[in-house]
């Protein structure tokens, strides 16, 4: 199992998790974010993938803070990624961490 993948299974939980403490149904939460109750159930079940676009607009309805989602889909937040992208020196010293982990 690769690292990623530990953290992808946790986004489904957690957004399952997270609907019912908000009280909200699949339907509830599907007409919220414009897609179906069966791309509902099955992002919660882990068997898609979500897309960036996905994990801000749960974010966005269940009121929690992006990069909690992105964290826990296995993915870099969008900030984030927009400081590595911009950031040379910043790429370098992660690059340099990287290598020294393997």
């Amino acid at each position: 199992m690769e690292k990623g993948e530990d953290k992808e299974n946790e986004f489904g939980p957690y957004i399952r998790w997270m609907r019912l403490k908000r009280g909200f149904t699949l339907s509830q939460v599907a007409d919220g974010l414009g897609i179906s109750t069966n791309y509902v159930s099955q992002l919660e079940r882990g068997e898609r993938k979500v897309t960036d676009d996905l994990v801000v607009s749960f974010a966005k309805l269940y009121n929690i803070d992006e990069d909690i989602l992105f964290w826990k889909s296995g993915k870099i937040p969008l900030g984030v990624r927009k400081l590595i992208v911009n950031d040379k020196s910043l790429q370098e010293a992660l690059s340099k961490l990287y290598k020294s982990r393997q």
